[in-house]
């Protein structure tokens, strides 16, 4: 079964977690684990790349969360991996 929502009910989704990273002081965070999610409160894994959004992180809009600007590097040589899929 195929579920559509409205681009009003995306919107509104996106802008949830939008205002999710950009809450508090400074910016987002964007952590990259290896392994499967842990579940909430469960143990972390081995973290791969953090990358810091710019402040605020973007907008929504047409059903589609725009990044606001560039990412920040963190752990570089473990994340250059994704810098070659640009």
């Amino acid at each position: 079964m195929t579920v559509g929502l409205s681009t009003t009910v995306r919107n509104n989704r996106l802008t949830q977690i939008l205002n999710a990273i950009d809450l508090g002081a400074g910016p987002g965070l964007i952590r990259i684990y290896d392994g499967s999610r842990p579940a909430t409160g469960g143990t972390v894994t081995t973290k791969l790349a953090e990358l810091t959004c710019a402040d605020p992180s973007g907008s929504v809009a047409a059903g589609v969360l725009h990044g606001g600007g560039k990412l920040r590097r963190g752990y570089p040589r473990q994340h250059q991996h994704l810098e070659r899929l640009r």
